[in-house]
């Protein structure tokens, strides 16, 4: 029978060192559970306190940007709007193709498309 291989320096170490005892893990006590339970609550009473600030602070300019927003959407909206308008009673040929015969309201949508593009 061969003998073993010898051992490397981090094997040799691992057998020659024992290993330490586990200790037993401390029990929580009703106190410490109880301050455990007390900082877990201050800890989120205060950061909603701070994300409410936060919020209630930002709060008007989210409106005043929605207000912005929504005043240029409606200015930007107006040429396109007007030109529907304007063109209801006037589809002209260019905007037929020559094979299509408009209905009543076809020369609506053509002009409302034509319109937006």
């Amino acid at each position: 029978m061969p003998p073993p291989p010898p051992l490397t320096a981090w094997e040799s170490r691992a057998v020659a060192e024992p290993r330490p005892a586990r200790r037993p893990r401390p029990q929580l006590s009703p106190t410490g559970l109880a301050s455990l339970l007390l900082g877990m609550s201050l800890a989120m009473m205060f950061c909603g306190s701070v994300t409410f600030a936060i919020g209630f602070i930002l709060m008007p300019w989210v409106l005043g940007m929605v207000m912005v927003l929504g005043f240029m959407a409606i200015v930007s909206n107006l040429s396109g709007l007007g030109r529907a308008i304007l063109c209801l009673g006037f589809p002209s040929a260019s905007r037929v193709s020559s094979n299509e015969v408009p209905g009543e309201f076809d020369g609506i949508f053509i002009c409302f498309y034509k319109s937006l593009m």
